[in-house]
């Protein structure tokens, strides 16, 4: 019969492992230069564990050593352990060094702002709030003190806008069309005026970018006449549109409307007659032909309305729409005779 050695098996202890790991560590740390083992530690890409139990080691017999602190910071970033990565950043925050100091705040903010988006996923508005506001304070220092590379405004704009701190966005998307005038940074510049109310740099945007955005031409035009109308005073907004018709039929077109809209029917009814004598298309034309007797009627000058109708009755009789808008013109405004001879044309028409 064989004999089976059934003695229990030693293995070692988790405890163990961590004494030879801690005493080879200290072999490590006296052996090699301590730079070596940094630069080793950083190059590493896959066991973050490891590193920071480097680290950790190397902390015990210098603890007031601020670089391996932020090394030991980043390292807990990568391996997901946030607390205390927080914890160390704290601390840096208020190191003299200032190359330091900017690191902390900067990898503090980005940490926040991943806290931040996982939150907004979860839907805790409670919590998304409370990082948003440490998000805000954060770049307020960040900005203050200059930690961000002056060639990077790119990213300062962009934080800018993450954290709603309008003004600073403002004078970075500034510095941006300063260097180089694209139509997104100008679009940029627009709506950061428009928040900050300042009007008259809106409008000169938007006459960059009716020049530069071919394509979004009408879009912007429309833009501008929004600022002007909305934000101007009444006197403001006449010289402003005076001004622009003077240059172009569209802006006629937007000062009759603004002359409709603080009820100077008269005036408005004189821009539109203007802009249908000189209009060559029929659509067009036909527009402003409506516009003209709306605007006669409502200045109550009804007389003049039913003139104008008149003396343009044979042009448009053969527009059935057109025709028939004149027939009731003439019978709201009590020109009983015109509508008169007005029907009997049409009765022949429709005889024929």
């Amino acid at each position: 019969m064989s004999y089976v050695d059934r003695s229990k098996k030693y293995v070692t202890s988790y405890k163990e492992i961590s004494i030879i790991f801690i005493f080879f560590s200290i072999i490590l740390f006296v052996i090699f230069p301590k730079e070596l083992i940094l630069r080793n530690i950083l190059a590493e890409n896959s066991n973050y564990d490891l590193s920071m139990l480097y680290l950790k080691n190397m902390l015990k017999n210098d603890p007031k050593n601020e670089n391996l602190m932020l090394m030991l910071a980043t390292q807990s970033i990568k391996s997901g352990k946030k607390d205390l990565a927080y914890k160390l950043l704290e601390l840096l925050k208020n190191s003299k060094d200032r190359a330091i100091r900017s690191q902390a705040y900067t990898k503090s903010y980005t940490l926040a702002k991943e806290n931040y988006f996982y939150f907004q996923s979860k839907g805790d508005e409670l919590k998304k709030d409370k990082y948003f506001s440490i998000l805000k304070e954060l770049f307020k220092t960040i900005k203050s003190e200059d930690f961000y590379s002056s060639a990077d405004n790119q990213s300062i704009f962009k934080e800018s806008l993450f954290v709603h701190d309008s003004k600073n966005a403002y004078k970075y998307a500034l510095k941006e069309i300063s260097k180089e005038i694209r139509v997104k940074n100008l679009e940029s510049v627009y709506y950061l005026s428009l928040e900050l109310k300042n009007f008259g740099e809106a409008l000169q945007i938007l006459e960059k970018l009716t020049v530069l955005d071919a394509v979004n031409k009408s879009k912007w035009r429309e833009a501008s006449y929004f600022v002007v109308s909305s934000n101007y005073s009444q006197k403001g907004a006449e010289l402003f549109l005076r001004e622009k018709a003077e240059k172009s039929r569209y802006w006629q077109s937007k000062f009759a409307e603004h002359k409709v809209k603080i009820k100077e029917y008269k005036q408005a009814s004189s821009i539109y007659m203007g802009l249908f004598n000189s209009e060559k298309n029929y659509k067009k034309k036909k527009k402003f032909f409506y516009k003209t007797i709306e605007n006669l009627n409502a200045s109550n000058d009804k007389k003049y309305a039913v003139n104008f109708a008149k003396s343009h009755e044979s042009y448009y009789f053969q527009d059935k729409e057109v025709r028939y808008f004149i027939l009731k013109l003439y019978l709201g405004n009590g020109s009983l005779n015109s509508a008169a001879d007005l029907s009997q044309k049409i009765l022949k028409k429709i005889m024929k």
